[in-house]
């Protein structure tokens, strides 16, 4: 094998072996390429995708504005990272980040390559984070005990309604302030 036999060989193995998605699309948006991490994330075989206008495929009606949008911008700028939700085979979404790569042929526009990252269990954690928050917020908050944290310069970040009735002060005239010289 000479050397460029032997990238052409690399670089196609990359992206069959990619777990992200990785889909080709010619100047007028249709798929010309679509990996196996494509199919597993979206649902479609590749025989089912190629040909396809890709925002036909993967874009619902409420956001085909801003896909086409996105698609410009790829030609126009020469790359977008976005994160946004596009639609599965079944139906279902999926929210994704999107990284856009123009392709050119002889110095002209020839498509480009769209990478998906599946975020569904970055989400899915964030969303149980904020739940989590909330739950202690509520806890601190409804508390019949005072309760007051401060950082590592013991000065007070946060300041219960107990802590209010308890030392006089409202959050707003404690949260910033040593907590020292309020309560010793």
């Amino acid at each position: 094998f000479d050397q460029v036999q032997r990238e052409k060989i690399y670089s196609e193995s990359l992206v069959k072996s990619s777990p992200v998605a990785i889909v080709n699309i010619d100047d007028q948006d249709n798929i010309v390429a679509w990996n196996p991490g494509a199919a597993k994330l979206f649902g479609y075989t590749a025989e089912e995708a190629m040909g396809t206008n890709i925002d036909d495929l993967l874009v619902t009606e409420e956001l085909r504005e801003q896909a086409v949008g996105y698609n410009r911008q790829v030609q126009l700028d020469g790359r977008i990272q976005i994160t946004t939700r596009r639609r599965r085979k079944d139906g279902s979404l999926v929210d994704v980040e999107l990284h856009g790569v123009p392709l050119t042929a002889d110095g002209r526009p020839a498509g480009a390559i769209a990478i998906y990252h599946d975020l569904t269990e970055r989400v899915r954690a964030e969303e149980e984070l904020r739940r989590q928050k909330q739950y202690s917020e509520g806890i601190v908050q409804y508390s019949p005990v005072a309760i007051v944290t401060v950082d590592f310069d013991a000065k007070v970040v946060g300041w219960n309604p107990a802590a209010e009735k308890l030392f006089g002060y409202s959050a707003e005239e404690a949260i910033g302030r040593d907590i020292d010289s309020m309560v010793a």
